[in-house]
């Protein structure tokens, strides 16, 4: 078995132990996307022999796309993921299951988010929460959305004049093997099962989107002390109660902002008022701690982390 053929199905194989699941569903589509996909449902003991990894990999050579993931609703894949998604991803305590980077500085984020099956309607407004939050794409998330396998080559049409291969490696870059479910995904099941129940559509203008997270750079870090900032409670609670209710306004939120949603709030007040009026890092940091609830339960860390990244 040539080399390459090796290091692809032991990626493949991490994959499959950090997702476990009976049956896998598998989708090629062919080069230029000429002719029928072929799509099959798996089983785990079948899923990635040496046979079978050698298949995808001549196919791939060839220009076709291969795609898979568990056949369960128990992980929710979030595709096109920058690196200050994944960011966002790890202050918000949702550690990523499998992180798989599909071409350079682009990534699709699977999340453990249930030990059970959850029902599909659920699980696709679930999808669409996540990717609206932490996705630069919006549209293609759902229950059962599918993802490309380590170890073979992106052939998307952009990288056709790619060097080598004809297109970048997709590279495993974290897969754990016995992931935590994360704290917040149960608040946003809840909030999933009731839109599912109202028959809600996910609004991207909603406190959960995307768009609030600014591409900034994430390597650096601002030197804050709310300690040195004269901020009263009584004007940190006015001015974020004002802040909050013009971007309630302005992006169509409901308030009170749910449990779950409230770090996205936390951001959008940081950054509004850093952007529009120039508010010191120290003054956000203090207004944080002294106004905001979620501040009162996670502490100076997360205040800290909230205004580095909005002020960056």
């Amino acid at each position: 078995m040539h080399n390459g053929s090796i290091k692809t199905q032991a990626d493949l194989i991490k994959l499959q132990f950090a997702l476990p699941a009976d049956e896998w569903i598998i989708q090629i589509v062919h080069e230029d996307d000429q002719g029928q996909p072929i799509r099959d449902i798996v089983t785990r003991q079948k899923l990635f022999s040496t046979k079978r990894v050698s298949w995808f990999r001549a196919l791939n050579a060839k220009g076709s796309h291969i795609y898979g993931r568990p056949y369960s609703t128990r992980y929710v894949l979030i595709d096109d993921v920058r690196h200050e998604g994944i960011v966002r991803l790890k202050q918000d305590e949702i550690v990523p299951t499998v992180i798989i980077e599909t071409s350079p500085d682009n990534f699709q984020v699977w999340i453990t988010v249930s030990e059970t099956e959850l029902p599909k309607l659920v699980a696709t407004r679930l999808a669409k929460l996540l990717e609206l939050r932490y996705s630069t794409d919006t549209g293609s998330a759902d229950a059962l959305h599918l993802g490309r396998l380590p170890g073979l080559r992106n052939k998307k049409f952009e990288h056709k004049s790619y060097p080598g291969d004809g297109g970048p490696l997709v590279l495993l870059r974290t897969a754990l093997t016995a992931p935590k479910i994360p704290d917040g995904i149960d608040d946003l099941i809840k909030e999933a099962r009731r839109m599912v129940d109202e028959q809600l559509p996910v609004s991207p203008s909603a406190p959960f989107g995307g768009g609030v997270f600014p591409n900034h750079p994430t390597n650096s870090t601002i030197d804050i002390d709310p300690s040195r900032s004269p901020m009263t409670p009584i004007e940190a609670n006015e001015i974020y109660e004002a802040e909050i209710q013009h971007q309630a306004k302005r992006k169509g939120w409901n308030l009170p902002i749910q449990t779950g949603f409230r770090s996205e709030a936390d951001y959008a007040v940081v950054y509004g008022l850093h952007v529009q009026y120039g508010y010191d890092p120290d003054d956000l940091a203090a207004l944080l701690i002294h106004a905001s609830q979620k501040a009162a339960e996670r502490g100076e860390d997360y205040v800290i982390r909230t205004v580095n990244v909005a002020c960056r």
